[in-house]
Order: structure tokens, then sequence, then C-alpha cells
């Protein structure tokens, strides 16, 4: 299913981890803080050997890995075009994965990573449940490395 968001995740995706499994949620965690499904995920799944970064988190109450690409600024110039056209680019592109991998939820947020300096980028996120095969999300992950910076 394909979710579209603006500013934030409201309070439908939390993150269990940072992209390098530093384990935290409403606070600093260890992996005895983690429910049985995300210390499966993180042994069985999660991974740092892709482009697209993952995450333990829960969305709308399931557990999962997600499979996250960052937009900024500089990369809509990069490609010559404005952060408006690129962003349109993205949620073409969420759609697109949406409709290939009907199977897991898509996430588009746009202007939904805020950083301290005010800056603000946006993210494509693909949720992978954490009772999935290895191999499966092994697939989607390098499939995912092949198409989503290709805007």
């Amino acid at each position: 299913m394909f979710y579209k968001y603006e500013s934030d995740f409201d309070n439908d995706l939390m993150f269990w981890s940072n992209a390098t499994a530093d384990l935290w949620h409403k606070g600093e965690s260890g992996e005895s803080d983690l429910p049985d499904e995300l210390l499966h995920a993180l042994n069985e799944l999660w991974t740092d050997s892709h482009l697209v970064c993952c995450y333990l988190v829960e969305f709308k109450g399931r557990y999962g890995v997600a499979l996250e690409s960052i937009y900024d600024r500089d990369f809509a110039e990069s490609l010559g075009v404005t952060y408006s056209e690129l962003l349109k680019r993205v949620e073409k592109k969420a759609n697109y994965i949406s409709k290939e991998c009907p199977q897991f939820d898509t996430l588009f947020g746009k202007d939904t990573q805020s950083w301290s300096n005010g800056g603000v980028d946006s993210q494509l996120l693909v949720i992978v449940p954490w009772d999935e095969s290895k191999e499966t999300f092994e697939s989607v992950a390098k499939w995912l490395d092949s198409i989503v910076y290709e805007i």
C-alpha cells in the first residue's frame, strides 16, 4: 500500500534504530529491549551493505525493516531540476514501487527528515515485514538500490 506524508510521519512510523543499527526507542536501548520480532529482523534481515539504508521500525503497529532513500536540494541541483520537481518525480517513483511490490508498504515523506540547521529532506521508504525471508529482503533491497536514484 502507498502512503504519503508531509513534514512528519504522524505516529504511524516509529524508528527503533538508526542506519548503523544503534538501537533506540524513547531513549537508548539494547537488544534485550527489542520486541522479539525486531530482534529477529536485526539478526536476519538488517544490513548496511546496500545503497538504501536499513532501519528497524514499527509502522502502524507492525514491525519490520525500512529500506530508505533520501532526497535533498543538493540532489535536485545535481539533476538540474528544482526541489519541487524532484519531489514530484520521487512521489511518482514511490507509486511505481508500490505497484511493483504491493505486498510491502511504500511511504513517500515530503520534508519528513529535519536537521538541526533547519534543513529538511524527503524520504522514500519501503517497509519489509520482520518475518520476510532473507532472500526476498535481499532481492527487494538490491532492486531498490538499482532504481531509487534514477529519477
